[in-house]
């Protein structure tokens, strides 16, 4: 009975160790809490890799989140850490908050979302980089359907329009990218999406990493609302590890 008993304990502990280990995420390479900001106003990078965010325009915060409400985003300068060919994450809290309101003669109440980037990094050329963003749901115009885009080194685009974000809800989105594998999507932990990639790698580009606007044109796309949270991995992260990110604190936790 006692070595019964040795055997359980010692299989408990392997199991422990084993499920430590497939949860616990690799490092970012950029994280952006909004908690702190260097001197220049620019949000500073909790990874400690030095990938601060420049506020364009009139970005707000209260210490915990940014909050975007006409044409602000944020630009993080090019850098190799955020070009990451084999495989990568990325993940943010949003509170999306962007709708249209046409002038209806009836009174029906006629307002729906409207399509917005939510981060990325690729050019006008869309011959390399990655983008995350929201549609309009085809089924419920309330409602918004999570859009992720890659280009990898020959130009070739993988897309997934995958998952239902809501309209003024805090939501955790993400999506990883594999060479020779998969790129997912996921919206509050859930996988949503899934698409086989190629033998190519992810294209490198030279732009800024963008947030709340289109990453290859400043004059399209605006996300409006709050966001939080924003981080970056050079690593494909596992459903379990991107659940684990999504219930790290946020400033959302008060919804």
């Amino acid at each position: 009975m006692k070595r019964f008993s040795i055997i359980v304990c010692a299989t408990q502990i392997v199991l422990s160790l084993y499920c430590t280990a497939a949860t616990a995420a690799p490092l970012p390479v950029m994280l952006l809490d909004f908690n702190k900001q260097a001197a220049d106003e620019s949000f500073i990078d909790a990874s400690g890799n030095g990938n601060n965010a420049i506020c364009v325009s009139d970005c707000n915060t209260d210490g915990d989140a940014v909050f975007f409400y006409s044409w602000d985003w944020l630009e993080v300068p090019d850098s190799p850490q955020l070009n990451p060919r084999d495989e990568f994450s990325v993940a943010a809290w949003i509170y999306p908050a962007n709708a249209a309101y046409p002038m209806d003669p009836t009174g029906i109440d006629d307002w729906f979302v409207v399509p917005q980037k939510i981060l990325g990094k690729v050019t006008g050329d869309f011959d390399g980089g990655y983008v995350l963003g929201l549609e309009v749901n085809a089924k419920n115009r309330h409602k918004y359907t999570l859009f992720a885009e890659t280009w990898d080194s020959t130009g070739k685009q993988f897309s997934l329009l995958k998952g239902t974000v809501d309209y003024s809800v805090p939501s955790h989105v993400a999506m990883t990218w594999k060479k020779r594998g998969t790129m997912k999507t996921y919206v509050n932990g859930k996988l949503v999406g899934v698409v086989d990639t190629g033998r190519n790698p992810i294209g490198e580009n030279s732009n800024p990493f963008r947030i709340g606007i289109a990453p290859w044109d400043t004059n399209a796309l605006l996300f409006e609302g709050d966001m939080d949270n924003v981080a970056f991995f050079r690593k494909e992260l596992s459903p379990a590890q991107i659940k684990a990110l999504m219930n790290k604190p946020s400033a959302f936790d008060r919804y």
